[in-house]
């Protein structure tokens, strides 16, 4: 074994050992009526009173010497049967001994030579430091009290008591122990087994280190098991920490600290770092670089008066089987954490039970892959559950997690399973999804519901999707009492799920944004931001390819407003397959803005108040290709407010086939209608834009229809156009076409105010009804302009002035030109 001139201690502490080289005469060896016979050389004694330290040397055998004190505190040996003691008034008294009572003695040496040597230490109290060193193997059977122990040995074996503020227990081959013996390290000291490279451990029995605030217990070695074992690190006002085969994630700071290749902990282990009564729970770390089997209990709660739940890890770097129980509760603080981090982790019918049970912060992070087998349900309650993989995420059973946040990031995240964090009684917790590479879940069953339910004033919580690649998505759900959760879907490619929703029952639905730089979006179902009580969410769509959708509503269903619904398509179309778009309301509605490089096909667009505020804009623009509401109608109307302006602006046909409803009931202005066909022709039904009535002054809206100018296949159909006002001035129409214009009847019409200008440019032939520009009372009435290479038919033009006002206002001038053609008129 030989000196050892650097043995340091715990808690910085540094132990000194400075033992004399033995010199000892056979005469001085032996003590009453021994003597050697034959070659036998027993081992030798020296015990140093300068230093404080015990020599022992023994021979070639296999020595097994036993220290013990006597009642009186003097020392005394049996070394392979032969008693030696430092009590002079014993027959078995040893001058080398004398001295070596109780305090006087700070450290043994026993160098044992070349056999397997064991050491056994017996009952014995010190006031100062103890340390003991032995070469081969080294026995613990009685109680040892000191304010400081460090033993080290080959092998420790540790049948007794150890009680000390710092225990220290080096081995370079194996520690084991009885589950009657136990580690005491008192007032919050350490414990530390210390068996890093080589060594085992073997543990049965019980390690506090306890006091106001909890102390540290390490166990480091090659392999250590912990079997019926209870190690104890609580305080009364703090957790304190336990390290089992490593400390986080393997310690990758510390380098100089060997991890365990393997750890194990059984069912009937339990280790505890809690604060009992004030105060944050503590840390626990179970490691190995290899595989750890977890099969235990581990507590780190939080003080039942006050503070945090504390952080506990278990992980083998390689593989981890995870059959236990993890506790960071807090009675009155915030749940604790838990971290889960293999190469993998593999959620079954076998294991599912355990995960379930985990509360708080939970994240499992695996190197590769993470596979869920079966559906999970955790324990209700704060925190984030995190799923992280290296590689791929496999969700092929469902994640219900109440109130939890859920985030999962992954290079890939697959499968068709659903995703809940909705709580009923109270707030819903995030959705995060992110991926290097695709999400990749299924359309048609597959759902995320971030529901928040129970008294008012819960939010809804929030879902977020992003991906490297492409998404595919179900149902994705995002409610709340006062507020929706947000939406937000963003990937390079393609986009695709079945149904995107947020709604509150009281207040407002949550913004929807789906974003995909370099691919399309398709909605199989549809997209609804709504307000029951409140107003409507914004919903925005943004693709560099197709945007395919079914109803897109941004509504309020009772009071409140719509809010904006915005699709870009960089470089394809814009179909709702014939479906709605809706941001309709009591109060104000909400803007629709369609922009597409190809066409856009839609259903009716509804950017209407029904109640007191004002009608939306509605803004579509084809920069090639043509619009078309397949038959259905585009209204802003207000009923009683300003209506919303309608401007279509297509490279070919622009198709309305029921109409343009952009008119105020009363107290607002009609809505301007602005639709432009660059190189085709514009089909639209009837159009109004009228201000019916209402305090003060409130104009009709403009209409202007404009297409394809200079030449013929740029044609103008429309049914009735009412610019009509009742207070104010009534909208001008203006109507210009390439090729021929055929329209209903005509009326600008208004009683106190000015009638609108009717003016008509064709290149071919016009064809209208009835074109009313008259004034009631005190206002001008309108011009009339038709002017046509070809043909005019009219019905009756009435530009009168007429009323009880009449001939105070202004006649409006009638002026019909064809170039080439006929005009008929009533």
């Amino acid at each position: 074994m030989g000196g050892n001139n650097d043995i340091l201690g715990i808690n910085t502490q540094q132990w000194i050992y400075d033992p004399l080289p033995i010199n000892i005469s056979t005469s001085d060896t032996y003590g009453l009526g021994m003597q050697p016979t034959g070659n036998q050389q027993m081992p030798s004694i020296a015990f140093d009173a300068l230093t404080g330290w015990l020599n022992i040397a023994g021979d070639a055998s296999n020595n097994v010497v036993k220290q013990t004190l006597t009642n009186n505190g003097y020392y005394q040996l049996d070394i392979d049967g032969h008693l030696f003691s430092s009590d002079r008034s014993s027959s078995s008294f040893w001058q080398s001994l004398d001295g070596a009572i109780g305090d006087n003695v700070v450290g043994i040496n026993f160098d044992g030579g070349l056999g397997n040597d064991t050491l056994i230490l017996g009952s014995q109290a010190h006031q100062q430091n103890f340390q003991v060193i032995a070469d081969d193997s080294l026995g613990i059977q009685g109680e040892v009290h000191s304010e400081s122990v460090f033993f080290k040995a080959k092998d420790i074996v540790n049948q007794g008591k150890v009680v000390a503020h710092n225990i220290t227990a080096e081995f370079s081959h194996s520690y084991s122990d009885e589950a009657t013996s136990k580690m005491s390290a008192s007032n919050g000291g350490s414990i530390l087994l210390n068996g890093e490279g080589t060594g085992r451990i073997e543990a049965k029995g019980d390690y506090e280190a306890i006091g106001n605030s909890g102390g540290q217990i390490e166990f480091r070695g090659k392999t250590v098991d912990l079997i019926g074992a209870k190690l104890d690190a609580s305080g009364d006002l703090g957790g304190g920490t336990i390290l089992i085969g490593g400390d986080y994630q393997g310690g990758h700071s510390n380098s100089n600290r060997a991890n365990a290749e393997s750890t194990s902990v059984d069912a009937n282990t339990q280790l505890l770092a809690n604060a009992k009564d004030l105060g944050n729970g503590g840390k626990v770390i179970i490691w190995s670089d290899r595989d750890t089997d977890f099969q235990g209990d581990v507590q780190a709660n939080g003080g039942r008066k006050g503070g945090d739940g504390g952080f506990v890890e278990v992980s083998g770097k390689k593989s981890l089987n995870f059959v236990g129980n993890v506790d960071v509760d807090a009675a009155k603080g915030k749940i604790g954490s838990v971290l889960l981090d293999p190469e993998d982790i593999i959620i079954n019918t076998e294991n599912v039970a355990y995960y379930n049970k985990l509360k708080g912060n939970v994240t499992l992070v695996a190197d590769n892959d993470i596979y869920l087998f079966t559906n999970t349900s955790f324990v209700p309650s704060s925190g984030t559950l995190t799923l992280s993989a290296g590689g791929t995420v496999n969700l092929f059973g469902n994640i219900s997690a109440p109130q939890h946040n859920v985030k999962i990031t992954a290079g890939a995240i697959v499968g068709y399973g659903s995703i809940s964090s909705s709580n009923g009684t109270g707030k819903a917790g995030y959705v995060w999804l992110e991926s290097q590479r695709e999400i990749d879940l299924n359309v048609g069953s597959s759902t995320i519901f971030t529901e928040s339910g129970g008294s008012s004033g819960n939010i809804g919580g929030n879902i977020t999707l992003k991906a490297g690649t492409t998404i595919n998505a179900g149902f994705l759900t995002a409610a709340g009492t006062i507020r929706g959760g947000n939406i937000n879907i963003s990937a390079i490619g393609d986009i695709v799920a079945s149904t995107l929703r947020s709604f509150s029952i009281e207040n407002t639905g949550g913004k929807i944004d789906v974003v995909s730089t370099s691919g399309g979006i398709n909605i199989n179902a549809y997209v609804s931001s709504y307000g029951l009580g409140g107003k409507g969410g914004a919903i925005t769509m943004s693709a560099y390819g197709d945007i395919i959708s079914n109803d897109i509503h941004a509504d309020s269903s009772q009071i409140g407003n719509g809010a904006k619904v915005e699709l870009t398509s960089q470089t394809g179309r814009i179909d709702t397959n014939g479906y709605q778009i809706s941001a309709t309301n009591t109060g104000n509605a909400g803007s629709v803005i369609l922009k597409a490089y190809q066409d856009i096909v839609v259903g009716d667009i509804a950017a209407y108040s029904v109640s007191s505020g004002n009608g939306g804009k509605v803004e579509l623009t084809s920069q090639t290709g043509r619009i078309d509401t397949s038959g259905k109608q585009i209204a802003t109307s207000a009923s009683n407010g300003n209506a919303g302006k309608v401007i279509l602006n297509a490279y070919l046909d622009i198709a309305v086939g029921d109409g343009v409803s952009a008119y105020s009931g009363g107290g607002g202005n009609g809505g301007k209608v602005e639709i432009t066909s660059q190189q085709q022709g514009i089909k639209v039904g009837n159009i109004f834009t009228k201000s019916w009535s209402g305090d003060g002054v409130w104009n009709g809206g403009k209409v202007t229809l404009k297409a394809k100018l200079g030449s013929i296949d740029g044609t103008v159909e429309s049914g009735d156009i009412i610019t009509t006002s009742v207070n104010g001035n009534a909208g001008a129409v203006t109507i210009e076409a390439g090729g021929d214009i055929e329209a209903g009847s005509i009326t600008t019409t208004s009683i106190t105010g000015n009638a609108g200008n009717v003016t008509i440019k064709a290149i071919s032939r016009i064809k209208v009804g009835n074109v009313d520009t008259f004034a009631s009372n005190n206002g001008d009435a309108g011009d009339v302009s038709l002017l046509a290479d070809d043909d005019i038919e009219t019905l009756a033009i009435n530009a009168n002035v007429k009323g009880d006002g009449a001939g105070k206002g202004i006649g409006g001038t009638v002026k019909l030109v064809s170039k080439m053609g006929d005009i008929l008129t009533d």
